[in-house]
C-alpha cells in the first residue's frame, strides 16, 4: 500500500509536504527534501501507525453509531 503524507513533521517540527513511497519503493518527493530524510520519516510514522491506529477513528467506532450514543444519554 502506498505511504502518502500531506504533512509529515519530524521529531525538531520541520515540516516535509507532500511526501510518500509507491508500492514499488519509488519516492514521492516533488519539493526535493533529502531522500534518507524522507524515507525515515515516513518509515517512523508508518510504524507508528501500525502500532496505534487511527485512534480518532477507534474511538468513534467504540463509541458505536450516534443514534445509540444518544439513546444511552452519551
Amino acid at each position: 500500500m502506498n505511504s502518502v503524507y500531506l504533512v509529515l513533521r519530524l521529531k525538531d517540527g520541520t515540516p516535509l509536504q507532500n511526501v510518500g513511497i509507491r508500492d514499488d519503493g519509488t519516492l514521492i518527493n516533488p519539493n526535493g527534501y533529502p531522500e534518507t530524510l524522507v524515507r525515515e520519516a515516513i518509515e517512523a510514522a508508518d510504524a507508528r501507525h501500525d502500532a496505534f491506529g487511527r485512534p480518532s477513528r477507534r474511538g468513534a467506532a467504540a463509541l458505536g453509531p450516534i443514534g445509540e450514543r444518544r439513546n444511552k444519554g452519551l
